[in-house]
């Protein structure tokens, strides 16, 4: 008797959707650290999706995929979207994490019980990727197409007057520093890097004056690896 008192005190907690639809976030979210993405790409997404779900309170991952529905919903996301004048940029960035969510959730179709892991169509029923590449905006301008914002004439322009004037002696900035500005600058125009890309360069190691190459350890989303 005494021990099925305990048993009443002491219940085991309750499997929930909205235990499972945690899981699954959670599940993606930690993905992001096993794939060194940046902490600002990870709060990001998280921010958005919890977001976004809440805004179809209630509505969960699973559900969210379902065949039919799940797609006529994010036809209707896009097309509110476009009512509410967002540019293309959020709109691709928005979308695009649905994808990548739904896309992993495809990948990892699984929901713990107990100690074993059930396929989540065999509890919810059947899921697909809702998203498609027809939903996403294409990069596109709107405006008067003016080539290039700098052309190679005017960049070497610019690279001429900063040799002429920002070079010269000057006695409130060292001779060194100026000249490390004014690489960064020609590195900057000619490859492309970010400026955290060119200052984590490593005159020893990224940069190679026989082959005339410069490589970049550092680039967008990598943290250094």
């Amino acid at each position: 008797m005494l021990h099925l008192i305990s048993a009443k005190l002491s219940p085991t907690p309750l499997l929930t959707k909205e235990n499972d639809h945690h899981y699954l976030l959670e599940s993606y979210i930690t993905s992001h650290f096993t794939r060194n993405h940046s902490m600002g790409t990870i709060k990001r997404e998280k921010t958005f999706l919890n977001s976004w779900f809440e805004s179809y309170h209630p509505l969960f991952a699973w559900e969210a995929m379902q065949p039919i529905n799940g797609r006529e919903r994010i036809v209707e996301y896009s097309k509110s979207l476009i009512q509410a004048e967002v540019s293309h940029h959020t709109m691709r960035s928005n979308i695009r994490i649905l994808a990548r969510f739904f896309s992993y959730i495809l990948e990892h179709p699984y929901l713990k019980r107990n100690e074993q892991f059930l396929r989540i169509e065999s509890i919810y029923g059947a899921i697909d990727q809702p998203v498609s590449e027809y939903d996403i905006p294409k990069h596109s301008y709107d405006g008067e197409q003016i080539g290039v914002p700098i052309d190679p004439k005017e960049l070497l322009n610019f690279y001429k007057c900063l040799r002429q004037n920002y070079l010269k002696d000057d006695d409130s900035i060292s001779s060194a520093i100026r000249a490390r500005y004014y690489s960064m600058a020609v590195i900057a125009g000619l490859c492309g890097f970010r400026i955290d890309e060119i200052i984590h360069l490593d005159l020893r190691k990224d940069i190679f004056f026989k082959s005339c190459k410069i490589q970049t350890r550092f680039a967008k989303g990598t943290r250094g690896s």
